[in-house]
């Protein structure tokens, strides 16, 4: 027993500057900003003391139980027993997981803008420097730095270009590799801006027509460890023995590699492609955006990552080895409109679909084709295959045995041996189905208002997705589980289900997974509502006219929250009283 104090500190300052520079040249203007946190959380002065013997009486039975603290013996104290004296701790920071909780982040930029019309032509610019300093801890400091550039030019609301430019710093990587330079562009013409266009008869339902295409370079350190092109050394905690007939080990220290250095890596980066078409008819009423992209990436594979024999010796380099593609497209329609009587309605829909490949994962040389990762999807599932339930003795001795389970028995699946060696073991596990993520998702809102009153509804759906459920039975410590009706209704049980398609329960059975095949592997494929809103809207003018409301009706059906209520122009706030589900 006794007391535990926790102090925790946050400083967060950030200064502004914006200055018009005008008098240089019309459209230029300056900005700088500055932001500094500093964060500790520390734990004490605490108090501690032996905890107090306690009685506690059963209120439904009247036992009683003497609940005795670590330091109380019968033998030595009985009756006598007297209470530790208390103790102060001193005031140490918090250290959770090995890490303290004290840190120091240090932002700041500088930019010029630039914007400018000169008749039909619309000009602006931006150069920018940024650096962050961030110290956690005892660590050593961590430092970013990043200058950017961008240039955009319009001819007449027709024409539009845009060039950007970034050239970021990261002190993950080795001189040379530090800075990497990450370009990009895009182009954009408004086809119903054209002369010719307007003139004719299609402007009377076409608002807009536009396309675009924009290609573009990035980089990413995110997840690359520091140091990593540094070969680094340890003290070895034991040494050879030497010498014969007598051995003895050496009395001074040995040292070995932990980790080898690659002072070739650096960033991680993508190359994406865009083009689109936007239109919108009939004075804004509907409209329509397809979007088409490609996506190429070169991955940075960490040491786990890698495939080395093990005669190299030591633990695999990280490098920039990978190799990843996707593709994809994208389609939202949206539609809005009115009556004579003020109720305005919309809905939206929205299509899209992507599918990303390996290209190289540096997949040993000789390995069969369904175990690399090359061609497949990055996460593909990938599962055992099974042939139903073996419901007979001939069945289980004549179909291929599971390595190290006894998952051969009658009421077990009947595994496929996939390669053919008559076992089944890892060896004869394959893809299945698609990764957890799906390719195609789909998302449909309808909503209306009217006076105040709005109501909306957001479906979402998704396709090419495979799941994983989990159906273990009697798993330990306690050897029990709850299991769907669907299942417990599709198991192979004699004389009652024996036209099950799951194996029957398994009681400390091994290999859970195994025995599964691929029942568990499901289809990801859903639709349901995401969410619901019906609200009303309390403006000043309505507050004007007198119309009194006690709380704000905008409830979300996932959560039940009120949400706050928009008042223009009026410094009042209007509280509901919380609602929880």
């Amino acid at each position: 027993s006794g007391l535990e104090r926790h102090t925790r500190m946050d400083i967060n300052t950030s200064f502004t500057l914006n200055q018009k520079l005008d008098f240089v040249t019309k459209g230029l203007s300056f900005r700088a900003m500055a932001n500094f946190q500093n964060y500790y959380w520390s734990i004490g002065p605490n108090i501690t003391a032996s905890r107090p013997i306690t009685k506690y009486i059963d209120w439904k039975t009247g036992e009683e139980t003497i609940n005795y603290p670590s330091d109380y013996t019968n033998s030595k104290y009985g009756f006598d027993y007297v209470l530790g004296k208390y103790t102060l701790s001193t005031e140490n920071i918090w250290s959770s997981g090995g890490s303290p909780k004290m840190s120091k982040n240090l932002m700041y930029q500088a930019q010029f803008n630039y914007n400018r019309t000169f008749g039909l032509h619309k000009v602006s610019g931006l150069i920018l420097f940024k650096r962050i300093e961030n110290a956690a801890g005892s660590a050593f400091p961590s430092y970013r730095e990043e200058w950017a550039g961008r240039a955009t030019y319009d001819f007449d609301n027709r024409y539009l270009f845009e060039f950007n430019a970034a050239y970021n710093g990261s002190e993950k990587f080795a001189k040379g590799n530090k800075f990497g330079f990450f370009p990009s562009a895009a182009v954009g013409w408004i086809l119903s801006e054209e002369p010719f266009f307007r003139r004719s008869e299609l402007k009377r339902f076409v608002d807009l027509f536009k396309f675009r295409y924009s290609w573009g370079k990035v980089g990413s350190d995110s997840g690359i460890n520091r140091w990593l092109y540094m070969t680094q050394w340890s003290k070895a905690t034991s040494t050879a023995w030497l010498g014969s007939p007598s051995a003895s080990r050496p009395e001074y220290s040995g040292f070995h590699i932990t980790n080898i250095g690659n002072p070739d890596a650096k960033w991680e980066t993508a190359v994406k492609n865009d083009f689109a078409v936007e239109a919108s008819f009939f004075k804004n009423t509907l409209s329509l955006t397809f979007d088409y992209w490609g996506r190429r990436y070169d991955i940075f594979m960490s040491a786990s990552q890698r495939n080395i024999p093990p005669w190299f010796g030591a633990d695999p380099v990280a490098a920039n080895i990978g190799k990843t593609k996707e593709r994809g497209w994208e389609l939202e329609m949206r539609y809005n409109n009115s009556t004579k009587f003020g109720l305005k309605y919309y809905a939206t829909a929205m299509f899209s679909h992507g599918k990303d490949e390996i290209v190289y994962m540096e997949d040993p040389e000789f390995t069969p084709a369904y175990q690399k990762k090359a061609g497949y999807q990055i996460g593909q599932q990938t599962s055992y295959l099974h042939s139903g339930v073996i419901t007979s003795w001939d069945q289980m001795y004549t179909g291929a045995a599971v390595e190290n389970t006894s998952g051969n028995n009658v009421g077990m699946l009947q595994l496929i041996d996939y390669n053919g060696d008559g076992v089944i073991d890892t060896n004869d596990i394959v893809p299945y189905g698609y990764p957890n993520r799906p390719q195609y998702t789909m998302n449909f809102t309808v909503g209306a208002e009217w006076k105040g009153i709005s109501l909306s509804v957001q479906f979402y759906g998704t396709r090419n997705c495979t799941l994983v459920r989990s159906a273990g039975e009697f798993s330990s410590p306690h050897y029990y589980t709850v299991l769907d009706t669907s299942i417990m209704g599709d198991m192979w049980l004699p004389g009652s289900q024996e036209g099950g398609t799951y194996h029957h329960p398994v009681y400390k059975g091994s290999g859970a997974s195994v025995h599964s095949g691929s029942f568990n592997m499901v289809d990801g494929t859903q639709w349901r509502i995401k969410n619901a809103e019906l609200a009303y809207t309390l403006t000043a003018e309505r507050l004007r006219k007198g119309i009194e409301i006690s709380t704000p009706l905008a409830y979300d059906v996932r959560h039940l929250y009120p949400k706050e209520t928009e008042l223009a122009k009026q410094p009042l706030a209007l509280l509901a009283p919380e609602r929880r589900p």
